[in-house]
């Protein structure tokens, strides 16, 4: 059976080609038949029609960051139908962006978390939680990254990873059900090297497993 993910990728900041090669490196350390399709965030609400098996978010909401009148391309009618998505059973696996310019709504309560603020960018060390069950609770490693500081409802989910910098602490992923369906936020990572780097591509991938775990 074909698992269909859909995937919104790449905004002002991120360079969606750069984030697909890390995504495609991810998927192809899965087992199964699983097809992404990579799709434009307008297009996502009608997307969801499909009862795709989960949905990976790359994208900040604000369509033009730099301009006086932002646009946002997430108002509170596509989140309301994103949580209606996830409730009944869907799966949605918010990564960097994905958590980033959001307003607190129906979204931000689903994902239990969401990007404050980050400083330069920096070194920065992530760890596994030593009993997650999401990936491996050995996993430690360090890249130059933006560290994502996170406002988290740290009892209403399960954090899996943290970080530390020179700038402080942050949870940098979590899970949880939401209904019938599952949530995960992860924060890393902003570069292309970083993107790519082993131990990221890994968290991604294992990621993507608890998402369509049953």
């Amino acid at each position: 059976m074909t698992i269909k993910i859909l995937a919104a990728l790449g905004d002002f900041y991120h360079n969606e080609s750069m984030c697909r090669q890390a995504l495609d490196s991810a998927v192809r350390q899965l087992d199964g038949h699983i097809k992404v399709e990579y799709i434009h965030e307008k297009d996502l609400i009608q997307e969801l029609q499909g009862n795709p098996d989960a949905v990976i978010l790359f994208k900040g909401n604000k369509l033009n960051p730099t301009d006086p009148q932002t646009l946002v391309w997430m108002g509170d009618e596509e989140a309301s139908i994103i949580s209606k998505y996830v409730e009944n059973g869907g799966s949605w696996f918010a990564w960097h962006s994905g958590l980033a310019s959001y307003e607190v709504n129906t979204y931000i309560n689903m994902l239990k978390g969401y990007f404050e603020y980050h400083p330069e960018m920096s070194q920065v060390k992530y760890s596994a939680d030593s009993q997650n069950d999401v990936t491996d609770p050995n996993l430690e490693y360090e890249i130059i990254d933006e560290h994502y500081f996170i406002d988290c409802d740290v009892e209403g989910t399960n954090i899996f990873l943290r970080s530390e910098s020179k700038d402080g602490k942050s949870a940098a992923g979590w899970a949880h059900h939401y209904g019938e369906g599952r949530v995960l936020c992860l924060t890393p990572a902003h570069t292309e090297e970083a993107l790519l780097h082993p131990k990221t591509i890994q968290l991604v991938s294992d990621s993507i497993k608890w998402c369509l775990s049953e």
